[in-house]
Formats: structure tokens, C-alpha cells, sequence
């Protein structure tokens, strides 16, 4: 069941029974992904949860390999020795983090907790690089 807290439809969550909630189906993120098809972007944003979205995910990244996944990460898991870190690497990707400037966004690469950051990352698939012009080789101020 799919329910909505009075007063915020933003905050939902799924649950067995609350007042005003309906059924919905329920796929994991591979799952979708694969009934979808082929994509090049794909943005996780999910408070908090997206390592599970991501795991869900890893087969169907690894066999279409996107050419961009951009999702938010409050720690270090992005980085190489972090869970989603370890992931993207051992499916063909490479992580940046995103700083949002007021005219431009950079990309900096992730090679190590400390480049952990910021809270926005985008995960670049090997087999679709991006422009050198488009990242930066330091991390962020």
C-alpha cells in the first residue's frame, strides 16, 4: 500500500495499512529498469536508501551501461573502498563528485574518502567517457 503523510504528498512511504493508502505494484529498481529498456541517465535520489537501489540496479547497469548515473550519497560509500564505490568500479564505472556552482557544475574525480565532499555524485560508465573539458583533475575548495 502506498500512503502519503496529511498536509505533504512528498513524504510517502509504502506500508500494510494506513488510512487514505492504495495499492501499488512494487518492483525493485532492475526490475523497472529492465521493463523501461535501454536509457542513457539514470537519477537515484531516495533519501537516503540508494545503495539498495543501486545493488537492485547492478545487473541491469552492468548489461546496458548507461552513460550516466547520477545519485546522492551524505558519506563516503562512493568512495573507491566504500560499497557503491566498489560497485561501479567492478561494473565498468568511474565516480565524480558534482559541485554545483552558481553559473557552472564541475566534476572532480573520487579516488579516496577524502574527495568525499560533496553530496551529489555522477557515475560515468568506461564505455561512454566524459569530456575532458568537463571534469576537473582536484578536488573542490
Amino acid at each position: 500500500m502506498f500512503a502519503t503523510t496529511a498536509g505533504n504528498t512528498g513524504d510517502s512511504f509504502l506500508t500494510v495499512d494506513a488510512p487514505g493508502a492504495y495499492p501499488v505494484d512494487v518492483r525493485s529498481a532492475g526490475q523497472f529498469l529492465d521493463r523501461v529498456g535501454r536509457v542513457d541517465l539514470v537519477k537515484v535520489d531516495v533519501e537516503g536508501h540508494e545503495e539498495t537501489i543501486l545493488e537492485s540496479a547492478k545487473e541491469y547497469l552492468r548489461a546496458n551501461q548507461p552513460r550516466i548515473v547520477v545519485f546522492e550519497e551524505k558519506g563516503a560509500k562512493g568512495a573507491p573502498e566504500g560499497n557503491i564505490g566498489k560497485m561501479f568500479n567492478e561494473i565498468g564505472y568511474k565516480i565524480f563528485g558534482l559541485q554545483k556552482k552558481l553559473f557552472k557544475n564541475v566534476l572532480y574525480p573520487i579516488r579516496s574518502v577524502a574527495d568525499c565532499v560533496s553530496r551529489d555524485y555522477v557515475a560515468v560508465s568506461s564505455h561512454h567517457p566524459i569530456p575532458d573539458k568537463a571534469k576537473v583533475a582536484h578536488s573542490p575548495d
